[in-house]
């Protein structure tokens, strides 16, 4: 028996496939309770297959892998969630569900009933598991991997696509559930803002060793930021990635980062918040939320510019910025010079974001005083036509989510 904070202990744990093919190699890690733990590291590295032998869906083939559970049978106590669950043609939410409740023998309808709210499931319940949308089979794999509230939950994905209050929900929920009795959660390469926010462990996997282990305050005490303590680990293990930010980008960076810092000194105090209608504090939230998300993707793009991936989600978050600022509507009466400043500045920042990040991006036409350009700067580095396709698939749902008054300004 381990001792009572841990749940899984691995022992020169090794899963090999002959004598010159092995992907892991005698790991030793110990997972304790409460514990939130992040497994990043590059393709291939061997997060999936770590995880995979933690929940027993693939057998090692040396060392010892011992749990300290409160029942007998592993397979009671784990809950697995995959991003890509499939189900035969034919099968209907509702019968996975039925056939999952009968598996494990689910007894607490509370907590069902809770479960199916969080990740809605009730909405979906009539629809055939074909038709599910990627969204919802990944929000309905992480209902049923908690059917049986685990003692050890592995989540492969939670989905930059799922918007701001779907993401701080489950996110909420995570974190609420590994302090709660013994248990703790294991997510496989999570987004930077879950890892951040709820992670209180990282490890990072390269060909099937652990090459860092360390705590979230570690962490936090030793970098400036998570996006800072990546590119560390990336500078220090995967030779592709810069050592150094490109100076045009940390320009970028550093320009982003002084328009928003203003926006938020003027406009998120206690006085001012208060002032507000609960639209209006929701959207407030959510423009937070992406400026800060479209901080760390930029820092993220400037290390490597050439990971299609990042430039994605800087391009995506820029647009979702640009929708919250649009749709962030004051009812503002003269009288009200707290309303009246809030509006004042953010308009001041719109057209911040409108002028640099929309042209910098998608726009034909540049504002010759424009700071930023992600544009020209992938021109310079003849980037641009490698990345052109991603740019243009955004072009026209950004255009269209400006303001026929803001295009006439920028044309």
């Amino acid at each position: 028996m381990v001792q009572s904070n841990y749940l899984v202990r691995l022992k020169d744990i090794s899963k090999i496939f002959s004598a010159s093919n092995f992907v892991m190699l005698n790991l030793n890690l110990n997972i304790k309770e409460h514990e939130i733990i992040a497994l990043i590291g590059p393709n291939g590295g061997g997060k999936t297959l770590l995880s995979n032998i933690i929940a027993g869906r693939v057998e090692k083939s040396s060392g010892t892998l011992t749990y300290n559970f409160n029942v007998d049978d592993p397979r009671m106590a784990i809950g697995v969630s995959s991003s890509d669950q499939t189900w035969p043609n034919g099968f209907y939410v509702k019968d996975v569900v039925k056939l999952y409740v009968s598996m494990y023998d689910v007894q607490d309808k509370l907590w069902l009933s809770k479960i199916e709210t969080i990740f809605q499931v009730r909405q979906i319940v009539d629809l055939p598991c074909s038709k599910l949308s990627l969204i919802q089979r990944q929000l309905f794999s992480l209902f049923l991997s908690l059917i049986h509230k685990p003692q050890v939950l592995i989540v492969s994905e939670i989905s930059s696509n799922w918007g701001y209050e779907l993401r701080n929900m489950v996110a909420d929920f995570i974190k609420n559930y590994s302090n709660s009795g013994s248990r703790c959660v294991i997510i496989v390469n999570p987004e930077m803002t879950i890892m951040r926010n709820i992670a209180t462990r990282v490890i990072y996997l390269k060909s099937g060793k652990i090459m860092e282990d360390d705590l979230h305050e570690d962490i936090s005490k030793n970098y400036e930021n998570y996006e800072y303590y990546i590119n560390a680990l990336a500078t220090k293990y995967e030779k592709k990635i810069k050592s150094k930010l490109d100076i045009k980008i940390e320009k970028i960076i550093n320009d982003f980062s002084n328009n928003f810092n203003s926006f938020k000194k003027e406009v998120f105090s206690y006085e001012n918040v208060k002032q507000l209608s609960k639209h209006a504090i929701k959207r407030l939230k959510q423009i937070m939320y992406c400026s800060l998300v479209l901080k760390e993707q930029l820092i993220l793009f400037g290390y490597n510019p050439t990971d299609k991936s990042t430039l994605q989600t800087v391009v995506k978050f820029t647009k979702e910025l640009i929708h919250n600022l649009n749709n962030l509507h004051l009812s503002v009466s003269r009288k009200n010079l707290i309303l009246v400043n809030i509006d004042k500045n953010l308009n001041k920042y719109k057209k911040y974001v409108i002028n640099n990040f929309y042209e910098g991006i998608v726009s034909k036409k540049q504002n010759k005083q424009s700071i930023i350009s992600i544009k020209s700067y992938l021109r310079e580095k003849r980037l641009l036509s490698k990345w052109k396709k991603i740019l243009i698939k955004e072009q026209i749902s950004l255009y269209h989510s400006i303001s026929e008054a803001e295009k006439n300004e920028i044309a």
